[in-house]
C-alpha cells in the first residue's frame, strides 16, 4: 500500500486501485499553489502506475464540499496575482491533462459542491457519481474572472453552447439531478447509497479488462477530432489489435460457454 499524504492532497495505492482525495476541508477545498502543487504530484504518480498494474483511479474530496475552486484570498494577498494565477493554472492544467489522458478509467465522487474550478476536477472523472444533494455553480464571472481547469472545453462539448454561456454568464445553481439529466456527470444517487455505488462501479472497472477500457477512453476522448470515416478507421484499427489479445480470448471464451470472465 503506498501512501502520499500532503497538506492538502492524499494519495494512496494498493497496486490496482489509486485514490486522490482533496484534503482541505477548512477551506473547501480551494486551490492554492501548494494545493495544486499536490494535485500534480499525486497525478504523475497516477500516470506512473499504470506501467505497474493500476486498474482504476479515484478522485473524491473530504468535507461537506466538494471544491469551490480558486483560493481567492491566496490571490488577494499575492504580490504579483497575475503571476500566481499563471503557477496555479499551468500546474493544475498539466494535473488534469494527466488524468483525463490516463489509459485507465478515472471515477470521480462528488458529495458536496462543486464551484469554479471545482467543476474542472469533476469532470476529470471518466465515470461521475454524486449524491442527489450536490450543486454546481461556475462562479467565475462573479469575481471578475473567466473559466479554468478544463472546463469551458467539456460544458461547450457536452452542454451546448447556448447552455454553457447560461450557466457561465448568469453563475446560477444547478442541481445533481440536472447534471445528470444532461449528461455532465454519469450518476446522480441519494447520498446513503453513495459509498456502495461507488464501490461497486470501482469493484468492477477493476476486475475489467484494462487494454479495451483504454482502448475506449481514448475512442471516445478523441472521437470529436476527427471526421466520421476517419474515426471509423481509428475503431477498426483498435478492435483488430483487440481481438488478438489474451483479455478478448477470454472474454470471448467466457461469453460463448456463459461464464464470468477473469481477466488478469
Amino acid at each position: 500500500m503506498a501512501h502520499l499524504t500532503h497538506e492538502r492532497i492524499a494519495f494512496e495505492s494498493d497496486g490496482a486501485i489509486a485514490r486522490i482525495t482533496l484534503d482541505r476541508p477548512q477551506h473547501g477545498n480551494a486551490f492554492d499553489l501548494p494545493m495544486a502543487e499536490d494535485f500534480l504530484e499525486a497525478a504523475e504518480r497516477v500516470h506512473d502506475a499504470c506501467t505497474t498494474g493500476l486498474r482504476v483511479a479515484v478522485l473524491d474530496a473530504e468535507g461537506p464540499m466538494f471544491c469551490v475552486g480558486g483560493d481567492l484570498q491566496s490571490f488577494a494577498t499575492a504580490e504579483d496575482r497575475s503571476a500566481l494565477m499563471d503557477q496555479v493554472t499551468s500546474t493544475a492544467h498539466r494535473a488534469i491533462e494527466l488524468l483525463t489522458t490516463a489509459p485507465v478509467p478515472v471515477v470521480t465522487i462528488v458529495q458536496g459542491t462543486a464551484a469554479g474550478g471545482g467543476i474542472g476536477i469533476v469532470l476529470t472523472g471518466d465515470i461521475v457519481i454524486a449524491a442527489d444533494t450536490a450543486k454546481f455553480k461556475m462562479a467565475y464571472t462573479a469575481a471578475g474572472l473567466s473559466p479554468d481547469f478544463g472546463s469551458t472545453w467539456r460544458l461547450a462539448r457536452d452542454l451546448g453552447l447556448a447552455r454553457a454561456l447560461d450557466l457561465t454568464l448568469t453563475n446560477r445553481v444547478f442541481t445533481a439531478a440536472e447534471a445528470q439529466s444532461w449528461g455532465l456527470i454519469s450518476r446522480a444517487v441519494a447520498p446513503d447509497t453513495l459509498p456502495q455505488e461507488v464501490e461497486s462501479v470501482i469493484e468492477q472497472l477493476a476486475s475489467g479488462p484494462t487494454r479495451a477500457f483504454a482502448t475506449s477512453k481514448h475512442l471516445l476522448r478523441t472521437s470529436t477530432d476527427h471526421d466520421f470515416t476517419t474515426q471509423l478507421d481509428h475503431e477498426a484499427a483498435a478492435i483488430t489489435t483487440l481481438v488478438g489479445e489474451p483479455a478478448a480470448h477470454e472474454g470471448i471464451d467466457a461469453f460463448l460457454t456463459r461464464r464470468t470472465p477473469q481477466f488478469t
